[in-house]
């Protein structure tokens, strides 16, 4: 039999040992070939980066949802305050169409000629998240020029309302005013 030191060609051997802090106790003693160990070694470190990158991953991940839901959180905060700006113009509409026609009777006692009542420019169709913005702006801008015209009429009732306070006020009354 060949000595194995004296072949050259030698096994190597990596060997793990564990001490017991007991002397009485026996050593673990683990004897690996070299290939092997470096196979375990290579595999292991796989392993440990794995873990570290999933880790990571999920960490930007969870990063991700939290931004996500806080986004989600802010689009339905801006959803119902659209759809209460949305609401008020409609009710602004509808307070306009009243003052239309109690334009309209004041102009039938005051004798002026009536004013053709105005007609909504927006549809009462039902109307997705996404029109709503632009349905607002377009109500808006409908009703801040409807407000204009309506200011110049209303100047023009309230100097046909003083004109006809002074000619009521220059007419005798039927009964004398005390006190003259």
């Amino acid at each position: 039999m060949v000595n194995q030191r004296e072949s050259g060609e030698r096994k190597k051997f990596i060997t793990f040992m564990v001490l017991p802090h007991n002397s009485m106790r026996e050593v673990f003693r683990l004897n690996l070939p070299h290939w092997l160990a470096i196979a375990l070694g290579a595999i292991l470190g796989f392993v440990v980066l794995c873990v570290i990158i999933f880790f990571l991953y999920s960490s930007y991940i969870a990063g991700r949802l939290v931004h996500y839901y806080a986004l989600q959180a802010e689009n339905r905060t801006q959803s119902t305050q659209i759809k209460t700006f949305y609401n008020k113009t409609k009710e602004l509409e509808t307070g306009i169409r009243e003052l239309e026609e109690r334009d309209q009777e004041l102009r039938e006692l005051l004798g002026l000629k009536k004013v053709p009542v105005r007609k909504t420019k927006t549809d009462d169709t039902l109307l997705n998240d996404n029109d709503l913005p632009e349905a607002i702006s377009r109500n808006l801008a409908a009703l801040s020029e409807y407000v204009i015209e309506k200011q110049n009429e209303l100047s023009i009732l309230h100097a046909s309302g003083t004109a006809l306070v002074n000619e009521f006020n220059n007419f005798p009354s039927e009964t004398p005013v005390p006190g003259s």
